[in-house]
Order: structure tokens, then sequence, then C-alpha cells
């Protein structure tokens, strides 16, 4: 559809390489503490990462986009995801996260992108709340 964005205009190839980039890829959860404070995208996918390291990411006011496909996070990190205002993309195929977790990211007003491809816990019903509590907001 016309409205939606093309996907080379996603942050998430936007933003890798460049400054604010951490590639996270080989992070374990005891790594995720000593994230820079200044990391813009923060990229985890397929890494060893769960909501325990999550619980442990410093405050990034910056971060705009985190990439979470493929990783062992529940619904748990989301509630840790929802205190990162400015957070524009998020990405959790491949994950258990489920309604409830959606739930918590419906405080993020800034949300412009959510891909939950492969998530077989979280229901159109959980999708639509979403898209009504963060209008424009783009659901893969």
């Amino acid at each position: 559809d016309e409205m939606s964005m093309k996907s080379e205009d996603r942050l998430v190839f936007r933003l890798k390489g460049r400054f604010g980039y951490v590639d996270g890829s080989w992070f374990s959860d005891a790594d995720l503490a000593s994230v820079p404070a200044d990391t813009v995208f923060l990229n985890l996918e397929n890494s060893g990462v769960s909501d325990f390291g999550i619980a442990s990411l410093p405050e990034m006011p910056a971060l705009r986009c985190i990439d979470l496909d493929g990783t062992r996070v529940t619904d748990a990190a989301m509630e840790r995801l929802a205190t990162f205002k400015s957070l524009e993309e998020i990405w959790l195929e491949s994950t258990v996260v489920s309604d409830s977790g959606l739930g918590f990211l419906q405080s993020l007003k800034g949300l412009k992108f959510i891909s939950v491809l492969d998530c077989e816990h979280i229901s159109n019903e959980a999708i639509s709340s979403l898209q009504a509590a963060n209008p424009g907001i783009e659901v893969h």
C-alpha cells in the first residue's frame, strides 16, 4: 500500500553501521549492562540474550531501534522496553512474546514500526489494540 514505508527506509537498514549502531549479535546477557548510553540502534538478532539481559540495559535516551528477532525474550523484556520512550522500531520476529507483552508497548507513542512475524502467541486482537493506541504504527 502507498502509505507503508519501503523496506529500505526502515531504521534497521538505514542506521546499520552508523553512529550509535551496536552490533550485539554475539552478545550474551552479561554484555548488555555495558551497552553505551548513546546507542541509537541495538542489534541483538539471533543472540543469546534473554529477559535477564534486557532488564540490565542502561538508560539509552537516544535508542530508536532494537532488533530482538530470534532471541529468548518474553513479555518481561517488553515491560523494560516500554521505558525506552525514544523507540521508533522494534523487531520481535520468532520470539515467544505474547499479547500481554505487546500491551506494554502501547505506551511508546513514538513507535512507528514493529515486526511480529512468527510470534505464535500474539493475536490479531492484541495487534489491533496496539494500532488503536498508536495510530499510524505499521505492524508486520
